[in-house]
């Protein structure tokens, strides 16, 4: 398990080499998790990678996401979370397109949430816009990340989109942080582009992050 940012703690699925005492084993080995968190600041833990069946009933679901394969059927990804201390609540930005899904969501993980809306007030933007790019080539997988706001949002999003098709990466995710203002103007780029809100990852940036991803339109 890793820090994500002070108040999260992301958990990668326990491993056990034991088959006759596999359900013992990864209990203690979660345990042992929960009890060393408990110690630190964080407030609860979250996985994105899927934990044993026995253990995902003591977690939330945040959502899934679609992995797609070369000559193999999509596997579906749950976004599990648990939290381990009282929800302190934040504020979020949204663009109006996705409030109803977040509202929708929040209230589903009893998370409290100050909703703000951005709109679009014809103010001007300079300049080019920066995404980051994290490539999984295993998985064929790239997760897109807002550096900074332009005026080229749109097509910034597909150069990275024809980019990613032209390497074969078939799984694309874009990753919004509801904590800073401007990531809302993105919102509507990405739904107008084929992404769609997938996952919550609650504290994991300034507040939370929203996981879109990529849906090739149908011809």
């Amino acid at each position: 398990y890793r820090f994500l940012t002070d108040k999260v703690i992301e958990v990668f699925r326990p491993c056990s080499f034991y088959p006759s005492r596999e359900e013992e084993i990864l209990a203690m080995l979660m345990d042992a998790c929960i009890a060393n968190t408990a110690r630190t600041k964080a407030i609860g833990l979250v996985n994105l990678t899927g934990l044993p069946p026995s253990m995902e009933h003591q977690f939330e679901t945040l959502g899934t996401l679609t992995y797609f394969q070369d000559g193999g059927s999509p596997l579906v990804s749950r976004a599990l979370c648990r939290l381990l201390h009282e929800d302190p609540g934040c504020q979020v930005w949204t663009d109006p397109a996705l409030k109803d899904y977040l509202e929708k969501e929040y209230h589903r993980l009893f998370l409290a949430r100050e909703i703000r809306e951005v709109r679009n007030l014809g103010e001007t933007r300079t300049g080019s816009s920066i995404f980051s790019t994290e490539l999984n080539r295993e998985r064929s997988e790239a997760f897109l990340r807002p550096l900074w706001p332009g005026i080229d949002l749109d097509d910034n999003l597909k150069r990275h989109i024809q980019l990613c098709r032209k390497e074969s990466l078939v799984n694309l995710f874009f990753v919004v942080d509801t904590g800073i203002s401007w990531h809302a103007s993105l919102v509507h780029v990405l739904m107008s582009n084929h992404f769609k809100a997938e996952v919550i990852i609650p504290f994991a940036g300034q507040a939370d992050l929203v996981i879109f991803q990529y849906h090739e339109p149908e011809s």
